[in-house]
């Protein structure tokens, strides 16, 4: 998954065409300084990186984009798999001409950026990692696709009722039921609307070959930090250690007693540990 978001709030949402179609991103920070691209994961938007654009705008700009099919973005008939999603990714960097991009990715979008770190490694300044699909040693157990299911009945049956996105937060991704807000309840109900179509194909993708990154990860040669919460029941921290070990000179962060969204469970730990590595 990747967490909770909403494209109805914080900064104002740009567009730019993209492969043909309308993409939405927010860009923040000065124009001249180094591009950090963040990339959101399964039916989400670039809401769930609100938390920790402004610190990263700071001194660097900041980008976030909705991923095809997502939050403001067009919705074409697609085949919504990672290897997609990466082509348009890097073709958004191309959109914007960005260069020396540091890209992070969460849940998904993790599966994301490091296949455009695999393809496009001269475009890249550094890789970050956020409990990412797709990079432990064994492919996605029945138990984490599990995890999965509630949200693709959502899609096929419309509109969920509060009480069965509640549970289903507390359950796959965040640690503490305390996290659970209301805000973020309604935006996952929000979030959702906008990317049935995507999240419904997506939900199939993710389990087939072209998402299993492990054996390809030791190809990397980018400075890369993967961060992954210890209590993550979608993408089990397990993963987080088999990548990180796999990929030549990674370092892993672990956030104690933190879900599968440490970006929004923990984002002030989040952000010290993210802009130390990126000011490395």
């Amino acid at each position: 998954m990747g967490g909770a978001g909403t494209a109805s709030e914080g900064p104002a949402i740009r567009r730019v065409n993209v492969r043909g179609c309308a993409t939405a991103y927010v860009d923040l920070g000065p124009p001249e300084g180094r591009p950090v691209l963040f990339v959101h994961g399964f039916a989400s938007d670039h809401g769930v990186w609100a938390e920790n654009l402004p610190a990263v705008a700071e001194k660097r700009r900041a980008l976030a984009l909705d991923l095809v099919g997502h939050g403001g973005s067009g919705r074409p008939l697609a085949p919504y798999t990672v290897s997609y999603y990466a082509r348009h990714v890097a073709a958004f960097m191309d959109a914007l001409d960005l260069k020396d991009v540091a890209l992070v990715g969460v849940s998904l979008g993790g599966a994301i950026v490091a296949t455009v770190g695999l393809r496009h490694p001269e475009r890249l300044a550094r890789l970050v990692l956020v409990d990412a699909a797709g990079v432990g040693r064994r492919p996605q157990s029945w138990a984490s696709r599990q995890r999965f299911m509630p949200s693709l009945f959502w899609q096929a049956l419309g509109r969920p009722r509060r009480s069965v996105v509640k549970r289903f937060l507390e359950e796959a991704i965040f640690a503490s039921p305390q996290a659970v807000t209301g805000t973020w309840i309604e935006q996952t109900l929000e979030a959702h609307r906008h990317s049935r179509l995507a999240s419904l194909v997506t939900g199939v993708t993710l389990m087939l070959p072209d998402a299993f990154l492990y054996p390809r990860l030791d190809r990397l040669g980018l400075p890369t930090l993967v961060i992954w919460g210890s209590e993550d029941r979608t993408f089990p921290l397990q993963d987080g250690r088999d990548a990180a070990a796999r990929i030549p000179g990674a370092r892993l962060e672990i956030l104690d007693g933190i879900g599968h969204v440490p970006m929004q469970e923990s984002p002030e730990e989040f952000n010290r540990r993210l802009l130390a590595f990126l000011g490395e």
